[in-house]
C-alpha cells in the first residue's frame, strides 16, 4: 500500500501511466537541483567549483545510464526467442513466407531502435540538465553516446544468439 506521506503514490501513478519515460531523467534533475541549490552562491563565484560539480554531475548520470542501458539490452531480449521457442510460439510466427532470419532480424532491429531511443533520451537528459543547471558541456559527448549504443547493440546480439540455442533460465 502506498504512502501518502513520503510521495510513494506519486511514482507509483507515474509508473502506471504514459509519464513513466520522463521518471529517471526528472529524477536526476531533482537531485541535482538540490546539490546545486546548497551552494549556488559558491558556485556563481568560483568557475572551478562549478566546472568540478559539472564534470561529476555528468559522470555520475552517465554512470545511471550505462548501468540502466545495460540492463535493459539485456532483459529485454532473454526471452525473446527463447520464451516463443518454449511456449511453441515460434510455429505460429514462422510461417512459409517469413524465414527464421528475417524473424530475428525483425526483433534485432525493433529491440534496437528501442535502445537507441532510450539511450538518446536519457544521455539528453543528463546532459540537458547538466547544461541548464551549470552551464557546462562535457567533452567528447557524441563519442560517449555512440559507445553507449555499440555496446547495448552487441550485448542484444549475445542475448538474442544465446536466445536462439539455450533456454530462458540460462540465458539470463
Amino acid at each position: 500500500m502506498p504512502c501518502d506521506r513520503c510521495g510513494l503514490r506519486i511514482v507509483t501513478a507515474c509508473q502506471r501511466s504514459s509519464l513513466s519515460v520522463p521518471l529517471p531523467p526528472g529524477l536526476f534533475a531533482a537531485g541535482a537541483a538540490f546539490i546545486i541549490g546548497e551552494s549556488q552562491t559558491d558556485f556563481a563565484h568560483n568557475q572551478y567549483l562549478r566546472l568540478f560539480a559539472g564534470s561529476f554531475l555528468t559522470l555520475a548520470g552517465l554512470y545511471v545510464v550505462h548501468f540502466l542501458t545495460v540492463m535493459l539490452s539485456i532483459m529485454a531480449a532473454i526471452d525473446a526467442v527463447s520464451g516463443e521457442i518454449s511456449s511453441y510460439t515460434i510455429q505460429t510466427i514462422v510461417t512459409k513466407p517469413v524465414g527464421r532470419a528475417e524473424v530475428i532480424l525483425g526483433k534485432w532491429l525493433g529491440f534496437g531502435a528501442m535502445l537507441i531511443l532510450y539511450i538518446g533520451f536519457l544521455t539528453g537528459g543528463v546532459l540537458g540538465t547538466v547544461h541548464l543547471m551549470l552551464n557546462y558541456d562535457p567533452p567528447n559527448a557524441l563519442p560517449a553516446f555512440g559507445l553507449f549504443v555499440l555496446e547495448s547493440l552487441v550485448l542484444l546480439s549475445l542475448s538474442l544468439l544465446l536466445g536462439t540455442r539455450v533456454t530462458t533460465l540460462s540465458n539470463g
